[in-house]
């Protein structure tokens, strides 16, 4: 039986993914950067953030939003490379102590190993071809 409260987070669910392909679309470059990072986290020391990601990418250009980071793991965790374990609060300031997924590998460092050799650095955009504009 539908409810409002179900219809309504089944309608945000739709809307999210909705958001992160469009996201995902404009930003391949930074995507792929960030889930190499969280992979290569995991691989290291078994648990992983999204600070944890943003911290190894370093400067990310002003134009985008720290909230991009939402959509590193969903195709990682669809692709049951990675699941959520827990959750903790950021440590970052700008996330302003909000709430970040934990992370682990599901079955090792194989299937890490095979995405990352799968899908290799990609080069830099030039910044003068990328139209897509802000990432919010």
């Amino acid at each position: 039986m539908s409810t409002p409260h179900a219809d309504g987070q089944k309608e945000g669910e739709r809307r999210k993914d909705a958001a992160h392909a469009l996201l995902e679309a404009r930003r391949e470059y930074w995507i792929r950067r960030a889930r190499r990072a969280l992979l290569e986290a995991l691989m290291e020391r078994g648990s992983a953030t999204a600070d944890d990601v943003a911290e190894r990418l370093g400067d990310i250009p002003d134009d985008i939003d720290p909230r991009w980071l939402g959509t590193v793991p969903g195709r990682l965790a669809s692709a049951n490379i990675i699941r959520r374990v827990g959750f903790t609060k950021s440590r970052r300031p700008p996330r302003h102590a909000s709430y970040l997924s934990i992370w682990e590998l599901v079955g090792g460092h194989d299937a890490a190993r095979d995405w990352l050799a799968a899908h290799p650095e990609l080069p830099e955009p030039d910044d003068n071809e990328d139209d897509a504009g802000p990432l919010s």
